[in-house]
């Protein structure tokens, strides 16, 4: 697979790996230090992540936690304060229509592209991806290409996002005519950018974090809500780091006295040559892929939704998602009841005593009692997961290419989470 300048495509195994090969970059270095960027125990490298290689920032010496690793000026990221205004005035219609937070900022990074050599974030934005480099985002894929996930809810999750985008777009173009310079390209590639990097808190001081993502996959709510709950920063170096799931959390701060954002080295610190890593949140697979365009292996995070037509699909139920809601009515469940099958890692069940009376009511025996339905229904959600498995893993295009490399390391990933059901289904048959 080919050497990505961003974030890599490939599933990630968290602090494993080849020791870093330092990376030289006298440009960025040079920026940083006319800057005032205080990063002098850390600097990119690149990391072997499988059968590619991945950038990411390596610890220069040991550092403890809560040791000071990284600190960014204010004026040396891209920010977007709270009610905002537009920063230039070709902009404002557009910028009043659409007060997305990510939008928003991403105008302001396409402001500063602009600027090139002139700009105070130079050094940053030659670090970042190209416009025409942002291919491991699942909404740029064609859609057989989607279509290779295999899955529902993320294949739904990205046409909402598609029509979304191109809302925005048309109303920029009708907008913003004096800005046709600015390709949709590169319109997307700021959204991208904003929305895989940027970390939200509170300018006055306090913790930052990740923005938000749960409703990327919902209702498309991070991707509307408005850009004055709270302030946003693409913050140098520190958005370089690489994110693991299982830290409890990452500690950046802004202060107000000093307008510097400060990130420290994390719950049991970091050893020489080792990735520093921060986390992004408590995100499962589907939020990683759509979001930030790679799959962490072992998400602890992690879930695999199942719906009722999989469900029937699974258990040769010949009436399909109809009949399975008909008899559940009948039994007294409801049509709603089940909506969703969600299966966590280590064998957790969301609701689990109602989808397991569900389950053991549909393809059980009422005659042979409780034990009966409990047997039923784990043998019906083994039988699920083998189905789902065996869908995920059929074999797929010989061509391979990063997409469906991305793809196939994405599906083994979820897979993980029905094995794990699997595993604990195996006790009771």
């Amino acid at each position: 697979m080919k050497q990505r300048r961003g974030r890599g495509v490939s599933m990630r195994a968290p602090g494993l790996g080849a020791a870093a090969r330092p990376m030289d970059m006298p440009g960025f270095d040079a920026w940083t230090q006319e800057r005032s960027i205080q990063a002098q125990y850390v600097s990119h490298a690149m990391f072997e992540v499988g059968s590619a290689e991945q950038r990411g920032v390596a610890a220069d010496k040991d550092l403890a936690e809560g040791e000071t690793i990284v600190q960014v000026p204010r004026d040396s990221a891209v920010s977007l304060l709270r009610a905002e205004k537009s920063p230039s005035a070709d902009l404002a219609a557009f910028w009043d229509a659409h007060p997305q937070w990510y939008v928003r900022l991403g105008s302001k990074l396409l402001l500063e592209r602009e600027l090139g050599r002139s700009s105070s974030v130079s050094g940053y934005i030659d670090l970042l991806p190209k416009p025409d480099e942002c291919t491991q985002f699942p909404v740029e894929w064609t859609d057989d290409e989607v279509a290779m996930l295999r899955y529902e809810k993320v294949e739904a999750a990205v046409a909402k996002q598609r029509l979304k985008w191109q809302e925005i777009l048309a109303d920029f173009r009708r907008l913003c005519p004096q800005r046709s310079a600015w390709t949709d390209c590169q319109l997307r590639w700021s959204w991208h950018m904003s929305l895989s990097r940027a970390f939200a808190g509170n300018f006055g001081g306090g913790m930052l974090s990740f923005v938000a993502v749960f409703g990327l996959l919902a209702e498309l709510s991070a991707l509307t809500t408005a850009a004055t709950d709270c302030d946003y920063a693409l913050i140098p170096m520190i958005d370089s780091c690489n994110h693991d799931g299982r830290l409890p959390s990452t500690s950046l701060d802004f202060s107000p006295l000093t307008r510097t954002f400060t990130l420290k080295a994390s719950k049991g610190g970091v050893r020489k040559g080792e990735q520093v890593f921060i986390t992004y949140g408590a995100l499962g697979n589907d939020e990683l892929l759509q979001r930030f365009g790679f799959a962490e292996t072992g998400c602890q995070h992690d879930s695999f939704d199942i719906s009722k037509n999989q469900i029937a699909a699974a258990m040769q139920v010949e009436g399909g998602r109809d009949e399975i809601e008909c008899e559940l009515i009948d039994r007294g469940l409801g049509a709603t009841c089940m909506d969703t099958l969600v299966l966590k890692p280590r064998g957790q069940v969301d609701k689990q005593m109602e989808v397991e009376l569900a389950l053991g009511m549909l393809f059980g025996d009422d005659s042979k009692g409780v034990a009966g339905l409990e047997r039923a229904s784990k043998k019906a959600l083994k039988q699920i997961c083998e189905f789902q498995i065996a869908e995920m893993t059929a074999p797929q295009e010989t061509n391979t290419n990063e997409v469906v490399e991305l793809a196939r390391i994405w599906r083994e990933a979820k897979c993980s989470v029905l094995r794990d059901t699997l595993l604990s289904t195996a006790k009771f048959l």
